[in-house]
């Protein structure tokens, strides 16, 4: 891993994992607390790729952080769609859930961005 001296890459690794775990954990807690049907299958469903690809992203970019723009990207366009996957689901309405996965985006974005900048930030 290239994360021991450079805190730079050990903030977006950082904060896109926080991202990917916490985007699975709204996958489960999701299914916990609205049960499986219809309304929550493509909900679950955009949820568990998008968490998986940003997780597995952010590892990656850690690993070989000459792919800093491919991995950002993907970063930013999956955690993106995890907040539109809610509008899949009648969660929407909890306002405590939107916020929480707002913020989970939040740290998506930023963590992608950074990684995408992460030449420019040296």
């Amino acid at each position: 891993m290239v994360l021991k001296n450079d805190t730079k890459l050990k903030t977006v690794f950082f904060l896109s994992l926080i991202a990917g775990i916490f985007i699975l954990f709204e996958c489960v807690m999701l299914s916990k607390s609205f049960g499986i049907h219809s309304g929550t299958k493509l909900s679950i469903s955009l949820l568990v790729i998008s968490g998986t690809i940003v997780f597995i992203s952010a590892l990656i970019l850690s690993i070989d952080p000459k792919h800093h723009v491919l991995f950002g990207l993907l970063i930013v366009l999956f955690s993106a769609i995890s907040l539109l996957a809610i509008g899949f689901h009648p969660s929407i309405f909890d306002i405590s859930y939107f916020i929480v996965s707002t913020i989970v985006m939040i740290f998506g974005v930023v963590g992608g961005v950074l990684g995408i900048t992460y030449d420019f930030l040296k």
